[in-house]
């Protein structure tokens, strides 16, 4: 509690209860990006997915390329 104190005293948080609220947020935010990396992380290890993944690329391989070239034909 020194710390939250003198994190106070500093101007670093209004009181105490702003300073739990502040981190609480900050550890809530953390928590869900976690949890999405680790949906990331399935993903990657997902054959299916993957194999889906690349399916949706081909397909899209050509307009891809066109619209490289008109952005290319712009500069």
């Amino acid at each position: 509690m020194q710390a939250v104190d003198q994190a106070i005293r500093e101007g670093k948080a209004a009181s105490r209860n702003e300073l739990i609220a502040v981190a609480l947020r900050h550890e809530l935010a953390a928590l869900e990006r976690a949890e999405i990396d680790a949906a990331f992380a399935e993903m990657g290890r997902d054959r299916n997915y993957q194999e889906e993944a690349q399916r949706i690329a081909n397909e899209f391989a050509g307009s891809d390329w066109e619209a490289f070239r008109q952005g290319k034909d712009l500069r």
